[in-house]
């Protein structure tokens, strides 16, 4: 069965050899004639020439730098600046529409695309054709490459220049107009915090003023050891007035004098305990509660306090990066007029162009071919495809 495969393929193989021989004179003809057109096409083809400029980043400086090393850094960080894509900045000037509008006026290019002899077109259409001829795009190292096609090779230079030129102008503003929003922000906020901490100072010296607190602690601890002198006197007095009753009657005036004492004792200890009785001691019964509420005041002002050191900090480092100049885009290779062209790639496209054209020969030759045998061999079926062919055709 192999033997007959093999005996199979070189019969259909010689068999087309000697069909493209027997019509070797059309082939000929036909591949002269087509070679012959795709010199006159490819000769009348205009020349592309690629000029390239390459540019070096500038340096990305964070606005928070300068408190950079403080501990709460990375919260400032994350309420007062941005976390944008440094290389899409550069992209988004690259594609916009005033930059693209901007080269196109520069350099006339609606008569350069021929846009001019048409009766009506469309700016759109404009920007299409333009974005066919620039590119951009960042390299594995970093650098940004700006790609410009054009018919002129001086042109081309010249536009992507002016193309690197016009993103760093762009990025200037775009950088100096981020910089004042920024520091607008943090001054709004700054505000804010500054109210605040008003609110809290103001709360905090009010609940002093009301319960005449100077230092809760040394105030608790004073009242506490006056509660103690007081208690004890109280004790010692009942102590005397359980003797004295011993030895005097009830209407003694010892015991009289006992009982008066003992009772402004426990007025005294009822006011120290109840009420407010002078600027440094606390009502005791109070002192948890009072003790609380300072705390938390306290705590809110000293949080207000922090908030506003970071706030100011942020704020003289939004106006620094404001007032500061914004690094240029280095130019590392800035465009040469090509002298080599782009495309068309001739060579590429004669290949192309004769081995499609002697496939679509060949494939023609085998359709005659074809119809003669089947004309010979079954000239009903063969009829019967003409027949077809003429009614759809009609």
């Amino acid at each position: 069965m192999s033997g007959n495969s093999s005996y199979n393929l070189t019969f259909n193989i010689l068999d087309l050899l000697y069909i493209l021989k027997k019509w070797k004179w059309l082939f000929g003809i036909y591949m002269l004639i087509a070679l012959i057109v795709s010199v006159i096409i490819l000769l009348t083809l205009p020349f592309s020439y690629k000029a390239t400029t390459v540019l070096f980043p500038p340096k990305q400086d964070n606005v928070l730098g300068i408190a950079s090393g403080l501990s709460l850094s990375k919260l400032s960080g994350s309420l007062f600046s941005p976390n944008d894509d440094f290389d899409n900045k550069f992209i988004a000037v690259f594609n916009s529409r005033s930059l693209k509008e901007e080269v196109i006026k520069k350099f006339n290019l609606i008569s350069v695309y021929k846009f001019d002899k048409q009766d009506k077109y469309f700016f759109e259409d404009v920007l299409k054709e333009y974005n066919k001829h620039f590119f951009f795009n960042i390299s594995d190292e970093g650098m940004m490459v700006v790609d410009v096609i054009d018919e002129n090779p001086e042109r081309a230079a010249k536009m992507a220049d002016f193309v690197a030129k016009k993103l760093d102008d762009m990025y200037r503003i775009l950088m100096t107009e981020s910089a004042k929003n920024n520091r607008q922000f943090i001054e709004e906020r700054l505000y804010i915090i500054k109210k605040d901490l008003a609110d809290c100072e103001n709360g905090l010296n009010a609940f002093q003023n009301k319960y005449s607190l100077i230092d809760i602690e040394s105030q608790t601890k004073a009242t506490i050891e006056a509660f103690a002198v007081i208690e004890a006197q109280l004790i010692d007095a009942k102590q005397k007035l359980a003797t004295t009753k011993k030895i005097y009657n009830y209407n003694s005036p010892e015991i009289q004098q006992l009982e008066l004492e003992i009772t402004t004792i426990q007025q005294q200890k009822n006011e120290l305990s109840k009420k407010k009785t002078s600027g440094i001691f606390l009502p005791l019964d109070t002192v948890p509660d009072l003790g609380l509420e300072f705390f938390k005041l306290k705590r809110s002002l000293l949080v207000q306090e922090k908030i506003y050191e970071f706030a100011m900090q942020q704020y003289e480092a939004a106006k620094f990066e404001e007032a500061k100049q914004t690094p240029n885009l280095l130019v590392l290779d800035p465009a040469r007029i090509p002298d080599k062209r782009f495309k068309p790639k001739r060579t590429f496209l004669l290949i192309f162009s004769m081995a499609f054209n002697s496939f679509f020969c060949f494939g023609v030759i085998l359709l005659i071919e074809y119809s003669i045998s089947l004309k010979r061999d079954n000239y009903e079926l063969y009829r019967r495809i003409v027949n077809l062919f003429k009614l759809n055709n009609k």
